[in-house]
């Protein structure tokens, strides 16, 4: 956008010829320049009430300079550590979006021949220039810096954003064009209303949001999942902001603590923390896994709070992109994770498994949130609606993975305790959901239980055994279960008498 104006200002300078004038008008384009700045003059002073949202430490000039230029992100780049940038890759997707947003192409035809009628003016020729030099100049040193995934639909949804600039030339340019032709079209206004409407029939079922509460449900879900004054360590914009929002927004639950995973390796988030939630203690300055001075562990975390307030981890710290379980794994000695509903409690090792309570608890969450179906046509590619029910069956996953956990700890089991596990497998089995498919790790399962249930309770599973040989035989005939390390242990079991 610099560029842009830098030229156009440039321009309008060129066109007066008393040097008054441009002093007048130099003046009043630089103060509205540093008008445009007063919402980074605001942020030292709303830091001082200590926000629950904030980024930076802004009260402090290297503070303010850093969020400034962006440099925890890195200046001059929309990710810290993203892709090499393409600048000619990243042109050919912008055009291509600019196809789709201009009526396949129509707006584009109507810019470029706005573009040549209004070239035939020379008093415009000079702005035209301008504008036609900032427009090529931001397209390509823009896309010659953006380093974020290319094949990420979400990524691309971010890029989107700066073209906003840009496009606003374009789609001026295509107003000078239809109003040159409109003097050779008769009906020229229903020519106009027409192309509106056709873009509303066009897009409007896949830009209506109005009915797209899986956000604030799913916020609500996890929050009303949680016991009285939890502390969540969150990560991620799909689990921590719309538990922001609903706590936040919708005052819900404000016993609850959420802190931002990534945050706590910053000392200025770990000060203001302090200030917002005296109740929650932090054992130093910062989070770090190196032992330097100041910084405190996971381990150093859950040791000072657990005795007051239990602790959560949301589903994220599971994935193999966090960096939690693999780098601070100091915790890991002395703690481990239990699921509970959305998210994972954190629980001396060695305690009590239940797998029933797991259960129960994972019931409770889930009837406070259905996710949109994953083949449902109205979810976007990459939304968080998508991204949502991703998250819910893969925690519906990752329970029943914890439930055959907890059998094979349990020393007291009742054949109750089998038909309850049984149960809750074959529910998640029964879901199908299209994109996701059937994990074969439940179907093994699912094998395993029936398998152990027979061996503790030999006389009485002749009622169970033929839906036992049923799952059995799904998972024996599951396409992915050719190289299992279980398929012949299951074989064999069905050979059995």
């Amino acid at each position: 956008g610099l560029p842009m104006s830098i030229v156009v200002f440039s321009v309008v300078l060129h066109r007066m010829s008393s040097w008054r004038s441009r002093l007048r008008v130099s003046a009043g384009i630089v103060g509205c320049f540093f008008l445009g700045l007063l919402p980074y003059l605001y942020l030292p002073l709303a830091a001082e009430h200590s926000p629950r949202i904030f980024w930076g430490a802004f009260s402090t000039f290297e503070g303010f300079f850093t969020h400034l230029l962006r440099k925890e992100y890195g200046t001059f780049k929309l990710a810290l550590n993203g892709e090499a940038p393409d600048m000619l890759k990243g042109l050919g997707v912008y055009f291509q979006a600019l196809m789709s947003e201009t009526f396949f192409g129509v707006g584009m035809l109507l810019a470029i021949v706005g573009w040549v009628s209004f070239w035939r003016l020379k008093r415009l020729r000079v702005a035209l220039v301008a504008m036609g030099f900032g427009f090529v100049v931001y397209i390509c040193v823009f896309h010659s810096l953006s380093n974020l995934d290319s094949k990420s639909v979400r990524s691309l949804e971010v890029v989107r954003r700066f073209w906003q600039e840009c496009n606003i030339f374009v789609f001026l340019w295509a107003g000078l064009g239809f109003s040159t032709l409109k003097g050779r079209l008769r009906g020229w206004p229903a020519v106009g209303v027409l192309l509106i409407l056709a873009q509303l029939v066009f897009h409007f079922r896949n830009e209506n949001q109005s009915n797209a509460w899986a956000v604030e449900d799913f916020g609500r879900a996890m929050l009303n999942s949680l016991p009285e004054d939890a502390v969540v360590l969150s990560e991620g914009d799909d689990f921590t902001n719309p538990l922001r929002y609903v706590q936040m927004c919708e005052k819900l639950r404000p016993d609850v603590v959420i802190l931002d995973r990534q945050l706590l390796k910053a000392p200025w988030f770990s000060a203001s923390a302090r200030k917002l939630y005296p109740q929650v203690e932090f054992p130093g300055l910062f989070h770090s896994w190196f032992e330097v001075f100041g910084a405190f562990s996971l381990k150093d975390f859950f040791d000072a709070n657990l005795p007051n307030r239990p602790v959560f981890f949301d589903y994220v710290t599971l994935l193999p992109s966090s960096d939690h379980l693999k780098s601070d794994d100091t915790w890991l000695v002395s703690y481990e994770l239990l699921p509970h509903g959305y998210f994972f409690k954190v629980v001396p090792k060695g305690g009590v498994y239940d797998p029933e309570a797991l259960i129960r608890l994972h019931r409770i969450a889930k009837a406070g949130f259905e996710p949109p179906s994953l083949g449902d046509k109205t979810v976007r590619e990459g939304s968080s609606q998508e991204n949502l029910s991703v998250f819910s069956w893969d925690v519906d996953f990752l329970t029943t993975t914890y439930v055959m956990r907890g059998l094979a700890l349990t020393r007291k089991k009742s054949e109750g305790f089998y038909r309850v596990s049984v149960n809750y497998l074959k529910e998640q089995i029964a879901k199908k959901e299209p994109m996701k498919g059937e994990p074969l790790q439940v179907h093994r399962n699912l094998c395993r239980i029936y398998m152990d249930w027979k061996q503790q309770y030999p006389e009485d599973f002749s009622t169970n055994l033929g839906e036992a040989k049923e799952a059995c035989l799904a998972f024996v005939n599951h396409p992915l279960a050719e190289t299992d390390i279980d398929l012949p242990v299951v074989r064999q079991w069905l050979q059995s008498p």
